[in-house]
């Protein structure tokens, strides 16, 4: 819990405000304590999310968000790539009517890119708050923000909530653990799958018969432990517990393949889930394992304990926060001094790849033995 005694910025009574942040799942995540602390800040405000395509299921359920916005500027680019930039400028005019036409007081980019400042100006908000140059990822993200704040603490979330400095009137307790709630019908289908697979759903199966998920996918290559190492160690778990493995889209038949190749007793790879089906797995999981990804974080989230996989990026910074976590950092010279860490890396093998399946075991092992059954 986080206590903070905010300066105020002149806004309406009932303001309308535009949350920015259109990252990856990982990043929006990040982000759900501030929008909870927006909302408790501003009860009886209009609070939207402008999102990005990727991400936008991150705050479509959650309770406090009036209206999620997507920036699918992925799909605006293909239009233009394509040559249809007749179809590419009418859904460009179209997202641009709907944030003027909306009428915001205040945007809040938590983001730090050229990109999101320019969806912050594009709100019309007379007022758009930001982070300092330095805290940006991209420095010209300061042209379009009216007010700095240099963010406070160590871990991002920390640093998102130090926006607020400058946004509320008075103190409050801000709780800053992400947290996500599946669907009920979320549940409903992964407990459907839970059966067809042959591992009970009832709440004392799921405490006396201990499961862990592998995530073995990831954004960015530099951040991605190799699949062969995860499918080696999902191998050596699944003699001790069930394992499942959440693959990422198009990793599906690959790991299955690799896995034919093993001939110990498998792990079970689960079907292609959307991000609330995969907060329902998480959630009845006892750990779940994965780099620095976007369903990590998800796990971490939903209630799942967690052992991160970190290369170029700092998990003090980045890694799920709490105490029910534990990251295995392997610091690299290629992220140097750089806040951001870097999409390439031409070091993997003194980086990332030199996190060994025994040392990874082995923190697997006594994270397990931590949990109470």
């Amino acid at each position: 819990m986080l206590a903070r005694k905010y300066q105020t910025i002149a806004l309406p009574l009932e303001p309308r405000i535009a949350l920015v942040k259109i990252g990856a799942i990982g990043d929006c995540i990040h982000t759900l304590p501030l929008a909870r602390a927006l909302r408790q800040c501003f009860p009886k405000a209009y609070l939207a999310w402008i999102v990005g395509a990727e991400a936008k299921d991150v705050p479509a359920d959650q309770d406090g968000i009036d209206e999620v916005i997507v920036s699918d500027t992925r799909a605006w680019r293909r239009l233009f790539r394509a040559g249809s930039v007749r179809k590419a400028y009418r859904a460009v005019a179209a997202f641009r009517r709907r944030l003027t036409d909306a009428s915001f007081d205040l945007a809040v980019d938590a983001q730090g890119s050229i990109k999101s400042g320019l969806m912050a100006r594009l709100t019309g908000a007379p007022v758009r708050v930001g982070f300092t140059s330095d805290a940006c990822r991209e420095p010209l993200n300061t042209l379009f923000t009216t007010h700095r704040v240099s963010p406070r603490g160590t871990h991002v979330i920390e640093q998102n909530l130090s926006l607020l400095t400058l946004c509320g009137g008075a103190d409050i307790q801000m709780d800053a653990y992400p947290r996500f709630s599946p669907t009920y019908a979320a549940v409903e289908r992964v407990v459907a799958w839970r059966g067809k697979v042959g591992i009970a759903a009832d709440s004392d199966a799921i405490k006396s018969a201990p499961l862990v998920a592998i995530h073995p996918g990831g954004g960015y290559a530099s951040k991605r432990w190799p699949l062969k190492a995860f499918i080696t160690l999902a191998s050596r778990l699944a003699h001790r517990w069930t394992v499942i493995i959440t693959p990422s889209p198009g990793e599906q038949e690959d790991i299955l393949d690799r896995l034919d190749a093993i001939g110990s007793k498998k792990p079970i790879v689960a079907p292609p889930m959307g991000l609330s089906e995969l907060a329902a797995l998480y959630q009845q999981c006892h750990l779940m394992i994965a780099s620095d990804t976007g369903p990590l974080h998800l796990a971490a989230a939903a209630g799942c304990r967690t052992v991160g996989l970190f290369g170029p990026s700092a998990s003090a910074r980045n890694g799920p926060y709490g105490t029910h976590h534990y990251s295995l950092q392997q610091y690299c010279a290629c992220r140097g001094k750089r806040l951001f860490p870097p999409r390439k890396c031409s070091q993997r093998e003194s980086c990332i790849e030199s996190l060994t399946v025994d040392d990874v075991y082995q923190v697997v092992c006594d994270q397990m033995a931590r949990i109470a059954l």
